[in-house]
């Protein structure tokens, strides 16, 4: 498929488009260096900090598949429209659920995870004190979070050749000057970026 080169700056839907992929590579990136981490380490890292690392990695992953308000009267999923390979959709699902349920929100209705019951509040009584405490996820399967690391490079891979069309497509309209510009997504009448002060 070839790509045309034009002056025209580009649309409005084109500039969302832009901020949409990289909105969610950045947020896929990171979730990904946080799998990476935890394949090498997961034994290594204390329950609090595991359980902290899982919390990002999961949040992260899920923010692109979450509603976004892109104006006072506008909202998407960014990546709403995203193909997920099929032998990915399970744990695609799984991640996006537990986001829901378990990391970005607490629910009462007790999601599992590994066999175990989540969002459980526990009660420990020894003698006269009582101990009141959550369960929270310290643990995460290594298969799965080396398939989440495969599904994510996989995912980063398609939306860099999305922002590399977008590049090749528009070059002619981009600032001659060098510096650091903002993509304009909220104003299409205006030009479609400013110089950052």
């Amino acid at each position: 498929r070839s790509t045309i080169m034009t002056m025209k700056q580009p649309t409005e839907s084109e500039r969302l488009d832009l901020w949409r992929y990289a909105y969610s590579r950045n947020s896929l990136m990171e979730a990904r260096a946080i799998a990476d981490l935890l394949i090498k380490s997961q034994e290594e890292i204390p329950d609090t900090e595991r359980n902290a690392l899982i919390t990002s990695l999961i949040v992260a992953y899920a923010r692109p598949f979450t509603w976004a308000q892109v104006s006072a009267k506008k909202r998407i999923i960014p990546m709403g429209d995203f193909y997920i390979p099929k032998e990915y959709k399970a744990l695609h699902e799984n991640h996006l659920n537990m986001r829901n349920q378990v990391f970005g929100h607490k629910d009462v209705t007790r999601p599992v995870h590994m066999g175990a019951p989540l969002n459980q509040v526990r009660i420990t009584i020894t003698g006269r004190e009582v101990l009141i405490h959550t369960t929270v996820v310290t643990r995460y399967r290594k298969d799965k979070l080396e398939d989440t690391a495969k599904l994510l490079s996989i995912m980063i891979g398609v939306i860099e050749s999305r922002i590399d069309e977008f590049i090749l497509k528009h070059a002619e309209a981009f600032p001659a000057k060098n510096g650091e510009y903002a993509l304009n997504v909220e104003e299409p009448t205006k030009t479609w970026v400013f110089k950052n002060k």
